[in-house]
């Protein structure tokens, strides 16, 4: 299992559905979507060492409340969490809460927060 698929299931066990890699339908209202990775960085250039990988949470829903709520649950169910993956264990550490990003095309409410994973390769 890949690291954002390691996050992706986390969400999923903590009861939040559905959870997309990258892009969401259009007609899909309520949905939770990972990014990543991006502005990864190495801090042992030996490669066996630390890599620090950046992930985005991006939530939309027909309303702010709800919108706002599910962000939460989302930062909640990561924040401060260890993942097991293929090839990395990581700590997921909040780059920031969640944030109000607007309305979609579609008056979709839409929050986002990043997190960072210390990764050690193993």
């Amino acid at each position: 299992m890949s690291l954002i698929e390691a996050i992706r299931a986390a969400l999923i066990d903590a009861g939040i559905a559905p959870v997309y890699m990258a892009s969401i339908p259009a007609e899909v209202d309520t949905a939770v979507s990972i990014q990543g990775p991006y502005m990864n960085t190495v801090i042992d250039e030996s490669f066996t060492g630390l890599l620090i990988q950046r992930f985005q949470c991006y939530v939309r829903d027909d309303t702010h409340n709800d919108a706002e709520a599910l962000s939460r649950r989302c930062f909640n169910a990561l924040a401060d969490k260890y993942l097991q993956a293929d090839i990395e264990v990581g700590e997921i550490i909040p780059l920031q809460g969640p944030t109000f990003l607007g309305t979609d095309a579609n008056g979709r409410y839409e929050f986002v927060f990043n997190f960072e994973m210390a990764c050690w390769l193993v």
